[in-house]
């Protein structure tokens, strides 16, 4: 039996499952449909655990797609991260981080300088590893308490990703 991880560009409706099972628990499965999802320039990536032949489990998903931050509404060229989520029993093994990788990848890829994200208390520290610093104050919005984190692109090092699945 062979295994590996495989981090891979797919449609918003793979991501969805996960972020209702880590984001939005007690919510309706419509609350995982996001504004921007189906915009042409957001794109959603998978972390899959492979095993022989199988499609493999998704254990981590996020999603990257132009839009200005709130402290700066007319910049043109920033991308926003939504719906990171990492199964709980998976955490800690740096596969959020590869999903974060090919997010800030895609982004710098596609012309973004800045990258930013409401990331919830409990996840600072994973942003800030990763070279996201805070911005303003703490918030509730009506899910969970988040603070806005923010940082410049460069071209990062990531392996490959798989090709669109459209």
């Amino acid at each position: 039996m062979s295994s590996g991880l495989r981090v891979e560009l797919v449609a918003a409706a793979d991501v969805r499952p996960l972020r209702h099972e880590v984001l939005r628990i007690g919510l309706p499965e419509s609350s995982t449909h996001y504004p921007g999802d189906d915009a042409a320039r957001a794109a959603h990536f998978a972390l899959r655990l492979l095993e022989d032949d199988s499609p493999g489990e998704i254990v981590s998903v996020g999603t990257v797609l132009p839009d200005s931050p709130p402290w700066e509404p007319d910049r043109a060229d920033s991308w926003r991260i939504r719906g990171m989520a990492t199964r709980e029993r998976v955490r800690g093994r740096g596969l959020g981080r590869r999903v974060l990788d090919a997010l800030i990848g895609h982004a710098a890829d596609h012309g973004g300088t800045l990258i930013w994200c409401h990331a919830r208390i409990g996840a600072l520290e994973f942003y800030r590893r990763a070279g996201f610093e805070p911005i303003g104050d703490e918030f509730d919005d009506g899910v969970a308490i988040h603070r806005s984190m923010w940082r410049a692109l460069a071209s990062p090092v990531r392996e490959p990703i798989a090709a669109d699945p459209n």
